[in-house]
């Protein structure tokens, strides 16, 4: 059974292996209690400018990891949730995040970011998502790269222990501007 909520923590041992190969500078999308690396980018981050990581020009960093929330988030309501039509039919909201103009982002919005901002090699940044091949994200963004797919499945943290097996299978996906490369097999530590 899946957890509702969307702040999966990365195992650390998957962290360190990757951490080993690529050797990370920032958490681009983090919580104090979920962060991988002394810098983070959150909404519990102290200083305001790193709050909002679509906010910050990730190319102040050499090497970025980011395990993105998988559902879409809103960074206009405290709560983060993004309210939808089901919300507001359940009584759980009067307007949906669309209609009040917030701003949220999804997965193609986390794989575009990368995207771009590892553009010309201009700085790396190594994603885990799962490995959804058959969306138009993974073609504009995912293909044109390289990295590694997952064998086995992540068992993601909640709250600092092991909790959930992801649902799907998972990949990591490295973007950094250079030609594309061959998914390899990654082995879960």
């Amino acid at each position: 059974m899946l957890d509702a909520r969307d702040d999966w923590e990365t195992p650390q041992a998957l962290f360190d292996a990757l951490d080993a190969i690529y050797d990370f500078d920032v958490d681009l999308a983090a919580t104090r209690a979920t962060a991988k690396c002394p810098m983070y980018l959150g909404p519990d981050k102290e200083e305001r400018r790193f709050q909002d990581s679509f906010a910050v020009d990730w190319r102040q960093w050499r090497t970025g990891w980011l395990n993105p929330p998988y559902g879409r988030e809103c960074f206009d309501c405290p709560d983060r949730v993004w309210r939808t039509p089901k919300h507001v039919k359940a009584g759980l909201a009067e307007r949906t995040c669309t209609q009040m103009g917030h701003r949220g982002y999804d997965i193609s919005d986390w794989a575009r970011k990368a995207f771009n901002s590892a553009g010309f090699a201009a700085c790396r940044i190594v994603m885990l998502t799962f490995a959804r091949t058959d969306t138009k994200w993974w073609h504009e963004h995912a293909i044109k790269t390289g990295g590694h797919f997952i064998k086995g499945r992540v068992k993601f943290l909640i709250d600092g222990s092991e909790r959930w097996h992801a649902p799907a299978p998972s990949a990591v996906i490295v973007f950094d501007g250079l030609p594309p490369k061959p998914y390899t097999t990654l082995e879960i530590p």
